[in-house]
């Protein structure tokens, strides 16, 4: 079944679908994507801005776009939330414009603790540390990609759909930046 490649099964996809056709007849009804997608909407800004105030008007300001331009949403057999996570990363870097900020990501440690714990090593702690300065040697965009396929564990469509990019172009992004990730921890020494 083709929707097992995405984050978010198909019988769901079909779902938003529907909701997403009937919030572009009738613009109330996109309150229950609102309902279903503000939260992680909100977590994916704020693990970058990390100030809940700005973080809230971005979101506010994701949604407003998405209302408005709902009737020019076209379904590529991507999750709604995809395009949404696109309109969000566009505010984001904006944000960061306009702040004269870098755009950064923060991976929590937890997260980066259980991905480390999934290696085979044998001295994790040691692994834990390293792939943090690694991950810290990153561009923000390349951070971006590793957050994304492997702490919210989207797929390479999802993300393609996100960047504005081809699925091919995210899935070869990606490999490049695992290879690099890598590289950078066994620089630091065998593991």
């Amino acid at each position: 079944m083709q929707g097992n490649n995405y984050h978010i099964a198909q019988q769901k996809m079909e779902e938003e679908r529907d909701l997403v056709a009937l919030a572009i007849e009738d613009p109330r009804h996109f309150e229950k994507l609102y309902g279903r997608y503000f939260l992680p909407i909100f977590k994916y800004i704020f693990n970058r801005i990390r100030v809940e105030h700005e973080t809230a008007e971005i979101t506010s300001d994701v949604f407003a776009k998405a209302l408005v331009n709902i009737k020019k949403y076209k379904y590529k057999e991507v999750p709604f939330v995809s395009w949404l996570y696109g309109i969000a990363r566009n505010e984001m870097l904006q944000h960061f414009r306009k702040q004269k900020k870098q755009n950064t990501v923060f991976v929590e440690e937890d997260k980066l603790r259980h991905f480390t714990e999934e290696i085979d090593s044998v001295n994790k702690e040691e692994l834990f540390e390293k792939m943090k300065t690694a991950l810290e040697q990153l561009a923000p965009e390349e951070l971006e990609l590793v957050e994304m396929k492997f702490f919210q564990q989207l797929s390479h469509k999802e993300i393609a759909g996100i960047l504005d990019i081809s699925e091919e172009n995210a899935r070869v992004k990606t490999f490049r930046v695992i290879k690099k990730l890598k590289e950078t921890v066994n620089k630091m020494g065998e593991l």
